[in-house]
């Protein structure tokens, strides 16, 4: 099956989509969903996080992680795009202090209320800012919360300086380059950028665009499961009745499970309020979440019951299935 998640080495001049059509390309004659955890601009380098088959289904938790970056802010000007690409908007001489600077990036740390770039793919009335603004249209972007974890200068020099960032899901590095410039006084545009990190994952994990075109049928070989994504969080054992019904939403199976395992309180999870679960000796299958103040259960690997009781199919089962279909068969007789 294709299903899991590939770790790419973005190079500069592809979008994103691009990337994700190539992926489905390499895996032809199959017809398989692909998709992406956070968008790089073209002009960007680094990890893309592509998601595949029924790995889609995942994307909210993959988008949501930790993100670092490391690129280039050039300095005394700004852009339409506030980043190298754009338009000129105006040029400044660039003239500050160690001080201004260290105040200037103060500024940007934390919690910060983000104005992004007017040229995104931010939702203005159900339509994206971008097109708003090529199509010269008059319109306001609400500024949004995110928080930036470090923001370190590695180098500078007289016009431009290079940075290793830590943020939240959903920050732009190009406002943060305009942000920096105009708290200097002298306007910022970014000039290069490299996504290191979208936790849990790292861009020494992926593989280059170049080796999965030339080999694309060990692409596949590149998959990394999809419980990767949670490997932090800790794992609940489950019967195969229990993993059944789970499966099927049953309710009282999940709160009999919370209880036993002494997770009835979110906060014994972390901040986190997840776990995984799995049957005794099997992988994870799903996952115990927190949410809306109540637990639920999402199954995410469901390949081990194919022809199981749960889902009635008539394709011959595995070994592995053959077992826990024997399992479920025994304790539901007890039960």
């Amino acid at each position: 099956m294709n299903d899991g998640i590939l770790l790419i080495d973005k190079p500069s001049g592809l979008s994103s989509a691009q990337i994700v059509g190539a992926i489905k390309k390499a895996l032809r004659p199959e017809r398989v969903k692909v998709g992406h955890a956070g968008t790089l601009d073209p002009m960007a380098t680094g990890l893309l996080v592509c998601l595949i088959g029924r790995a889609t289904r995942l994307a909210s938790y993959a988008q949501g992680g930790k993100k670092r970056y490391t690129g280039e802010i050039q300095l005394g000007i700004e852009t339409t795009t506030d980043d190298i690409t754009g338009e000129v908007l105006e040029c400044q001489p660039v003239c500050f202090s160690d001080a201004q600077l260290s105040e200037a990036l103060a500024l940007l740390r934390g919690e910060i209320a983000q104005m992004p770039p007017r040229i995104s793919a931010v939702k203005i009335n159900g339509k994206r800012a971008y097109k708003r603004a090529r199509a010269g249209e008059e319109f306001e972007i609400a500024p949004r919360n995110v928080t930036i974890h470090s923001f370190d200068i590695v180098s500078l020099t007289k016009d431009s300086l290079s940075f290793d960032i830590s943020c939240s899901s959903g920050t732009y590095i190009r406002s943060l380059a305009r942000d920096l410039g105009r708290t200097l006084g002298c306007g910022g545009t970014l000039a290069s950028l490299r996504r290191t990190e979208s936790a849990p994952f790292a861009v020494s994990e992926a593989s280059s665009v170049d080796q999965f075109l030339r080999e694309p049928t060990h692409l596949q070989k590149r998959f990394i499961p999809w419980y990767a994504l949670f490997e932090t969080l800790p794992r609940v054992s489950v019967s195969a009745l229990e993993y059944s019904l789970l499966s099927n939403g049953n309710e009282e199976a999940l709160m009999t499970l919370i209880r036993r395992e002494g997770i009835l309180s979110a906060g014994h999870l972390g901040f986190a309020a997840r776990a995984l679960f799995h049957v005794k000796g099997q992988r994870p299958q799903g996952l115990l979440e927190y949410e809306g103040g109540r637990w639920k259960s999402r199954v995410f690997d469901s390949e081990l019951f194919r022809g199981s009781v749960r889902t009635g199919g008539t394709q011959k089962p595995s070994g592995s299935e053959r077992e826990l279909n024997r399992q479920v068969s025994q304790e539901t007789r007890r039960f």
